[in-house]
C-alpha cells in the first residue's frame, strides 16, 4: 500500500526543516504562528501558507502536485530590521536549495525559491515552488474508474 503524503505532512516537514536550521543561530527560539497574519502579528516569528496549489493525475499511477508555498517572517520590530532580514533569509536559501525530507521515503526537489523583502513593516516572505510525482496506489486508481460488473456469464464448453 502506497503512504500518501499529506499536506499536514509537508507542513510539518518544512515547520522542522526550518527550525533545525535555526537551532544553532540566534534564531533559535522564534516560533511559527498559526493565527492569521491580518491579526495581531507577534514579533518575530514565522507564518506558513500554502497558495495556488494544483493537483492532477498523472496517469493510473501517479499523482502531479505543484505546490507554491508562502512563508512570512516578522522582525523582532517593524523598525531596524534590515539586517536581521537578510541573516534569515540565507538560513532560509541554503534550506530550501536542498531537497525537503518530507517522510522517510519521500523528498520534494524545491523547484524555484523567491525572497521580497519589505523594510519598511519588518517582515521577509518567501516563496517557495514544489514540484513532485507521487505514486498512488494503481489498483484503487483501476477500481476508481471501473463501472461494476452486475452479470458475468461463462461459455465452459471444451473442444
Amino acid at each position: 500500500m502506497v503512504k500518501i503524503v499529506t499536506l499536514i505532512d509537508i507542513n510539518r516537514a518544512i515547520v522542522d526543516n526550518i527550525t533545525l536550521a535555526l537551532s544553532d543561530t540566534g534564531f533559535k527560539d522564534v516560533e511559527f504562528s498559526s493565527m492569521s497574519i491580518e491579526e495581531d502579528i507577534i514579533r518575530p516569528s514565522f507564518y506558513l501558507d500554502f497558495d495556488n496549489n494544483k493537483t492532477n493525475r498523472f496517469n493510473y499511477s501517479l499523482k502531479e502536485r505543484n505546490l507554491n508555498i508562502r512563508l512570512f517572517y516578522f522582525a523582532k520590530t517593524r523598525d531596524n530590521s534590515k539586517f536581521e532580514l537578510l541573516k534569515i533569509q540565507d538560513i532560509l536559501e541554503n534550506l530550501f536549495l536542498k531537497e525537503i525530507k518530507i517522510t522517510e521515503d519521500f523528498y520534494f526537489p524545491s523547484v524555484e525559491v523567491e525572497f521580497d523583502v519589505d523594510k519598511k513593516n519588518g517582515y521577509l516572505t518567501m516563496n517557495l515552488e514544489l514540484y513532485s510525482l507521487e505514486e498512488i496506489d494503481f489498483i484503487q486508481a483501476i477500481t476508481d474508474n471501473a463501472e461494476p460488473m452486475e452479470t458475468l456469464e461463462i461459455d465452459t464448453k471444451i473442444n
